[in-house]
């Protein structure tokens, strides 16, 4: 077994998060310091992090996985944050560490992490024992482009056309812009575009292990990692490379798993720590979490608490806030509790702001919490645990409100009429998959939008547009929607822009109507917020239309439809953040 601590180390910018896997019964000397991804590819990643996290700790190791400034849930923002920074963010943790017993640190990074990782192994207070690499990036430059392509097809889609030239100079220029819900900063991308894996001068001798994921073992590492591995091992640092099969989770739709990097990574530690057959002494006192607060400056608190015999993990907003009404957001999807763009981290704060204390959590199997993934259809006791959890770390609070996005809002809703502490609903984007709905959706949102878009026109007149592919693939989108899917066939994947939270599997239930008997076996008030450049949602409202028994629950007095036209799935524009929690505080003053 390991355990789980999280806490808060002082800061400039109000704390630094800190989740903690420690090895439980053992004091470890060796240390490992996990160094993020960035973005989204963070957020994805978390889960197999933590799980990395957790088999490490039970082989003896002390795992640090930080929020570096501006990201997480650490202080500060994303626009706010520079590279060097982030250095002095991983320096003080190391020095943290420090004074907790460790004596010699390994450097674990994941992606724009490895870089990041590589940068400091000179300047940390103890010594770098190894750096190991996942799926490392090898120039900031190409990485920083790829975030602004995310702008850049959101803009085609959307019919307004914005080149990554552009985009960076417009950066350039203003000194900010805005990316998938991020707030970037010039300084940052600046000084994340100036860094390359094969500039970072690191110590001879050195042990480096660099790992990619790929769907095919069979296949060699990338010629760039190869190249790398070459020029580290002619410089006298000792790396070795590898791949391993997996899904590429940290950019996966889907939660992404891999297996295979989970036990190959765990050889890195055994390999430095424990020869074949020797295992860890044990003895010693539990490592512990001393030194660390509950409590940022800015008032967010962690809290681990139990669900059966798994801890999860959360923060609550406004823990001193004496309202006996509170809020308890259910994250699902690839994400974990700050949720895309840290939108839930936002909201939180907004709900918090106006008067209610809010917990966002990770259940089972999601972000930091350990335990079984059930999936959204099997999270009842995750919730219960969590609405336990805040009214302990809250007692003034009697009655919570329920929030989630696509398929949270999903189990929110499975859930709230077993439960009479819940008085309302915040549902947003809800998940009522099926293929044949999936289809419609898709022919009403997406076609219709390309053939409004100037990229579509453009492509047919340069010659670059493929008729005979586009009509396989309507024609393949018809018969699904007349509910004639051949067995085997895949609708077509869908744009960037939506970027749907849940996997796209047939349940086994009809969504639609179990999410309106929910809705009619629950009392309460209820929100709904509607998107309108969202196949989630567009799916949502087709759903609506055709069974009875939604478009009833819809048009009932305790329902409150608000429609986001210019919004995408996760709200991921500065204004479409503001009107949805404009809405969600207003609904929750009205309940109150």
């Amino acid at each position: 077994m390991s355990l789980l601590r999280t806490g808060y180390l002082d800061s400039p910018a109000g704390g630094l998060h800190l989740t903690l896997h420690l090895p439980e019964g053992l004091h470890s000397t060796a240390w490992i310091l996990h160094v993020p991804a960035f973005g989204e590819e963070m957020n994805k990643s978390r889960h197999l992090v933590a799980s990395q996290g957790r088999c490490l700790a039970q082989a003896g190791a002390a795992v640090i996985i930080p929020d570096l400034t501006g990201t997480g849930d650490s202080a500060g923002t994303l626009d706010q944050a520079d590279w060097t920074a982030w250095q002095d963010d991983l320096e003080r943790v190391a020095a943290w560490a420090a004074s907790q017993g460790a004596k010699t640190l390994v450097l674990w990074g994941l992606r724009l992490g490895c870089l990041l990782a590589a940068d400091i192994v000179g300047r940390l207070p103890l010594p770098v024992a190894a750096l190991w690499c996942w799926q490392p990036v090898p120039a900031g430059k190409q990485h920083i482009k790829q975030f602004l392509r995310l702008r850049a097809m959101a803009g085609l889609t959307g019919g307004k056309g914005e080149s990554v030239v552009q985009l960076r100079s417009t950066l350039e220029q203003e000194g900010s812009l805005e990316v998938a819900g991020y707030p970037l900063g010039e300084p940052l991308v600046a000084s994340i575009e100036e860094r390359e894996l094969s500039s970072m001068a690191l110590p001879g001798g050195l042990p480096v292990r660099l790992v990619e994921v790929v769907s095919d073992v069979s296949r060699p590492l990338s010629p760039l990692a190869s190249r790398q591995l070459e020029a580290w091992n002619a410089a006298g640092i000792a790396a070795l490379g590898a791949v391993v099969r997996g899904d590429p989770f940290w950019t996966t739709q889907e939660l992404g798993f891999a297996p295979e990097l989970l036990e190959h990574t765990l050889g890195w530690w055994r390999e430095l720590h424990h020869p074949v057959g020797e295992e860890p002494n044990a003895g010693g006192s539990p490592e512990t979490a001393a030194g660390l607060s509950a409590q940022a400056a800015m008032g967010w608190r962690t809290t681990v608490f139990d669900c059966g015999e798994y801890p999860l993990a959360g923060i609550v907003h406004g823990a001193d806030t004496p309202s006996d009404l509170g809020v308890v957001i259910v994250v699902g999807g690839p994400q974990y509790r700050v949720g895309s763009h840290r939108q839930f981290v936002s909201l939180a704060d907004a709900l918090a702001g106006a008067g209610f204390p809010t917990l966002r959590f990770d259940y089972r199997g999601m972000g930091d919490s350990a335990g079984e993934l059930a999936g959204f259809t099997g999270v009842e006791e995750d919730i219960r645990a969590a609405i336990d959890a805040l009214q302990t770390r809250c007692p003034a609070v009697e009655r919570v409100l329920l929030g989630g996005l696509c398929d949270a809002a999903t189990a929110a809703v499975f859930y709230a009429h077993r439960d009479r502490r819940v008085k309302g609903l915040i549902l947003a984007n809800p998940w009522v998959y099926s293929p044949q709905g999936q289809a419609k959706a898709y022919l009403r949102h997406y076609y219709l939008q390309r053939l409004l878009s100037r990229n579509f026109w453009t492509k047919v007149f340069s010659g670059s547009f493929s008729p005979r592919a586009s009509l396989e693939s309507l024609r393949r989108l018809l018969r699904t929607a007349r509910g004639g899917q051949d067995p085997g066939e895949e609708l077509p994947a869908s744009p960037a822009l939506d970027s749907p939270v849940a996997p796209t599997v047939a349940p086994a239930m009809d969504l639609a109507q179990r999410f309106a008997s929910g809705l009619a076996r629950f009392s309460g008030r209820r929100l709904l917020l509607i998107s309108g450049r969202d196949l989630t949602a567009t799916e949502f409202v087709a759903a609506s239309q055709t069974n009875r028994a939604l478009r009833r629950q819809l048009a009932a007095a305790e329902t409150t439809l608000i429609n986001l036209p210019a919004a995408d799935h996760t709200f991921s524009t500065s204004a479409a953040t503001r009107e949805m929690e404009q809405a969600c505080v207003k609904f929750a003053k009205a309940v109150l």
